[in-house]
């Protein structure tokens, strides 16, 4: 009965679109993939700008940053498809913040959307003081090393997609984690009393 209704939901649908002409056609097209795109707004706007946030660490950049790749994930042909254009926005969060100048490498607060409680809650997570000391930590690393940090741990990627978003090959992928992780380690114990 299920599949009836489907084929009958469709059959609706290509007589509509037969009976458009080519600018109607298209315009309707547009419109289903504008409200593809709102919708994916609506879910993947706030995760982006806590993305952005941690590697360029200031909370105005970071929403210019998401809005700026929305913007041109309007302008791609393939939009409509949820996969490409959720992998496009991390690419483009990424590549943007990478051509943001640097500010806030140093210790100090970190960027909104940043702070303690913006990642997800896992067993045994540090206390705020503690991710704090990591944030902080992270701002001071190489850009490449906090990328793939951030997508690892945060955006928790594998390392085949961390390579793709960061646009370098999985061996260099797994280089940039381990010296992040070496070098994260040890400004952390540097800042321990």
């Amino acid at each position: 009965m299920k599949e009836d209704q489907i084929a009958e939901d469709d059959t609706e649908e290509i007589a509509q679109c037969l009976s458009l002409s080519a600018r109607e056609l298209v315009e309707w097209h547009d419109e289903s993939v504008g409200r593809t795109v709102s919708a994916m707004y609506e879910s993947h706007y706030r995760p982006m700008v806590r993305l952005a946030s941690l590697l360029v660490r200031d909370g105005g950049e970071a929403e210019a940053i998401v809005q700026d790749s929305f913007a041109a994930l309007q302008r791609k042909r393939r939009r409509d498809d949820a996969e490409f254009a959720v992998t496009y926005l991390r690419q483009s969060v990424v590549r943007r913040s990478r051509s943001m100048p640097r500010r806030g490498t140093g210790p100090g607060p970190p960027a909104a959307g940043a702070g303690p409680g913006s990642c997800r809650a896992g067993p045994g997570q540090a206390a705020a003081g503690e991710h704090s000391a990591v944030i902080s930590a992270l701002g001071r690393l190489p850009g490449r090393q906090r990328e793939a940090l951030v997508l690892r741990h945060y955006a928790d990627l594998p390392v085949a997609q961390i390579a793709s978003t960061m646009g370098v090959s999985p061996r260099a992928a797994r280089g940039y984690l381990a010296r992040g992780r070496a070098t994260l380690g040890g400004l952390l114990d540097g800042a321990d009393p």
